[in-house]
């Protein structure tokens, strides 16, 4: 019964980009065929390869949605709530390959390389001549889908920022693209109030 669930919950993420065209996934649980979008510009964005890992697709897909697609949702508590939902359903996607034992880190992973000393310059300074913090974010937001971070580079982008709200989501937006995963922690200096620090502690759990 379990199986069944984690097929019709993979099925169903996959589902929501729906379109004419069908991939076939293999599973150690059997075949299952998935729905995906037929777009041009999509197939683009998102790789329409059939994934080597179900995991690493619906993370893929989240990232795409998270740093792309939702930053155009005009209102501000719109775009909260598609952000809550995105985050719920990297819970879910860890719970159930913890569940199935399916292993959430590939072995022998390469770090990707961070920004450059001279592309990160360049994007703190064009940080810095934004007005608003939206257009920060969005900023922030657009760099994170190709670049790689360290933690002393989110450091500095998130001193660029004044609420500690908005640092917050810098957290959310780049700590997926962070290298250095066991330095993460600095990030919780970075913000004043107890409860912004809890919000960066649960984004590195």
């Amino acid at each position: 019964m379990g199986k069944l669930v984690a097929v019709i919950v993979v099925s169903a993420v996959f589902a929501t980009m729906c379109g004419a065209d069908k991939v076939e996934v293999t599973t150690p649980m059997g075949s299952i065929t998935v729905r995906v979008e037929t777009d041009e510009e999509l197939k683009e964005e998102v790789n329409l390869a059939t994934p080597i890992s179900v995991e690493a697709r619906i993370r893929q897909d989240i990232r795409v949605l998270r740093n792309k697609y939702i930053p155009k949702i005009p209102k501000k508590k719109d775009r909260r709530v598609a952000m809550a939902i995105l985050d719920e359903l990297e819970d879910l996607t860890t719970l159930l390959c913890s569940y199935f034992e399916i292993p959430i880190n590939p072995p022998a992973i390469v770090r990707p390389t961070p920004m450059s000393e001279a592309s990160f310059a360049s994007f703190i300074t064009q940080l810095k001549k934004e007005s608003f913090a939206e257009d920060e974010l969005n900023l922030v937001r657009t760099v994170a889908v190709q670049a790689y971070f360290t933690s002393d580079q989110v450091c500095q982008i998130m001193r660029c920022l004044t609420m500690d709200e908005d640092k917050v989501e810098v957290v959310r937006v780049c700590y997926p693209k962070v290298v250095d995963r066991e330095n993460a922690f600095k990030l919780l200096n970075e913000v004043t109030f107890s409860d912004s620090k809890e919000a960066i502690g649960a984004i590195l759990k």
